[in-house]
């Protein structure tokens, strides 16, 4: 389920932005996580827990701290 939310992420970043591959998932990226922080009233460069992210994403909280463990 992990792989597939990132590889929404590029698939959209690369619709917003003529950026490089790897570029095009970290604006998409960003703009998730401030999605986040608006949903949660947080400002702009506020930490966004594994927790909240998952709780907006729905994915499962033990798949995402393992993958964030894995690099």
């Amino acid at each position: 389920m992990l792989q597939r939310a990132a590889q929404s992420f590029v698939i959209a970043g690369r619709a917003a932005t003529a950026a490089a591959p790897g570029e095009a998932a970290f604006t998409a990226g960003k703009r998730l996580l401030q999605r986040i922080r608006t949903q949660l009233r947080k400002p702009a460069r506020a930490y966004v827990s594994v927790a909240e992210f998952c709780a907006y994403t729905s994915l499962p909280e033990a798949e995402v701290a393992a993958a964030l463990n894995r690099r």
